[in-house]
């Protein structure tokens, strides 16, 4: 009976090694996020999205932003992702209830199924630049 229970303790370690973001595979992943013809923006969050695993990051007033999956800029397990930006809209918040709320990226950059980038990882610098809403060029650089 003991061997039995320090097997399915084995088993267990084991599967929460490979399970993905576990195991300090998390590569290190950071960039810039401009909009075409503008500025860096200024707001949201940039999210990398697998079929297995999901690592985001907020987006400072600087443009910048790191990826994290599990903890504290642990980064993105190696992998093929899709990139998608959220709340990326500007006016009618608290300090400003009155301006109109405007986008300020075109709306197919915050769903994995319409985002046309896609990106390799082990970690770097990804650096986007994203058409503003209605445009259509080429959006990512990386």
């Amino acid at each position: 009976m003991m061997w039995q229970r320090r097997s399915l303790l084995v088993a267990t370690v084991v599967m929460l090694g490979v399970l993905p973001g576990c195991g300090g595979d998390g590569h290190r992943v950071s960039g810039t996020v401009r909009v075409k013809g503008g500025d860096v923006l200024r707001q949201g969050t940039v999210q990398f999205v697998s079929a297995s695993h999901t690592a985001s990051g907020a987006i400072g007033q600087d443009g910048k932003y790191r990826l994290s999956g599990r903890g504290q800029d642990d980064g993105a397990p190696a992998g093929t992702y899709k990139v998608i930006f959220l709340s990326t809209e500007t006016g009618g918040d608290y300090d400003n209830p009155d301006e109109p709320v405007r986008q300020v990226i075109d709306s197919r950059y915050a769903n994995p199924a319409t985002t046309p980038i896609e990106v390799q990882v082990p970690g770097g610098n990804y650096n986007f630049e994203l058409e503003p809403p209605g445009g259509s060029a080429p959006p990512a650089e990386g």
